[in-house]
């Protein structure tokens, strides 16, 4: 019985391994990198300057959430 749960808890923990590594593969497969040239104006004002998440080109759903976790990561 000791050998069927240790045989047991090293597949959960190989796939807790894989399920991770799936993940953070996903996560770097949609990240591009590039340089963000500051626009003109003020930050916050769409009348006089721009919005940072439009001018990082994260808009919508996925995007919003790309900039919360942009923010936490800085915050850090």
């Amino acid at each position: 019985m000791d050998e069927l749960k240790r045989n047991y808890e090293k597949v959960a923990a190989e796939l807790e391994q894989a399920k991770m590594t799936q993940a953070r593969n996903a996560d770097q497969a949609d990240v591009v990198i590039r340089k963000l040239e500051r626009p003109k104006g003020d930050a916050g004002d769409r009348r006089k300057g721009f919005i940072l998440q439009e001018a990082m080109g994260l808009e919508g759903e996925e995007g919003s959430i790309m900039y919360k976790r942009i923010q936490v990561d800085v915050q850090r």
